[in-house]
């Protein structure tokens, strides 16, 4: 994406790469949520634009709320666990991986999340079970 130099040389210019990435994401089809509230969806998406500007705590709070509308999306909980991740919360972070994990057992992006949070706190038989298992599931899903 952009350089940090980027975002501090033009603040300005970066509130508008900011708000459009926002905007477009709010009409990006969502992937696993056939079922999802439209309501929550919009927050989600909101959150998805916030994390992507590395606007970390503006994604929590939009995750949050899509959460707190719909608790039972696991792309929820797997998008605000990756936020913790680069807040470095890994309790919350590891919380809401078990959750978005219980919720679906195929989302093979909560496994490669935890994988990665295990290997940072020096877990690796727990990491390698975790990639082994985000890595069958990109397998079987082609990606």
């Amino acid at each position: 994406m952009f350089s940090n130099h980027w975002k501090t040389a033009h603040p300005a210019r970066w509130e508008v790469v900011a708000f459009f990435i926002t905007f477009m994401m709010m009409f990006l089809p969502a992937n696993n949520l056939a079922f999802a509230n439209a309501e929550s969806d919009a927050h989600n998406k909101l959150g998805n634009g916030f994390f992507y500007a590395e606007d970390y705590q503006k994604a929590l709070e939009e995750y949050t709320e899509a959460i707190n509308i719909d608790d039972k999306i696991a792309r929820y909980f797997s998008n605000r666990a990756w936020t913790y991740m680069h807040l470095k919360n890994y309790n919350a972070a590891k919380a809401d991986f078990d959750i978005a994990i219980s919720l679906d057992d195929k989302l093979a992006n909560a496994y490669r999340g935890r994988a990665e949070l295990y290997n940072a706190q020096g877990n690796i038989d727990a990491a390698k079970k975790d990639f082994y298992k985000a890595g069958s599931l990109y397998y079987d899903a082609g990606e």
